[in-house]
């Protein structure tokens, strides 16, 4: 994915916040720069929990693959 289409999916996803936040507070005029500021420190809380999230382990190769893999992977003799 290119940094572009994450600018713009991360600018939709602050602009829905934006909106459900002013939802949320009966829709007043004049707070659109508080409920959007409010907004980016919410996604971006959510990217930084998105990022230092323990990743899912994968599993270990069994033994009969590795030794195959490492003899594959060792150069052969000639003669």
């Amino acid at each position: 994915m290119s940094k572009l289409s994450v600018t713009h999916a991360t600018e939709d996803r602050i602009r829905a916040v934006a909106h459900a936040l002013w939802l949320e507070e009966g829709q007043p005029e004049g707070r659109s720069e508080a409920h959007w500021l409010s907004a980016v420190e919410m996604v971006s809380a959510q990217t930084a929990d998105a990022k230092t999230a323990p990743k899912a382990a994968v599993p270990a190769a069994p033994k009969k693959l590795a030794a195959a893999a490492a003899k594959k992977a060792a150069p052969r003799k000639r003669g």
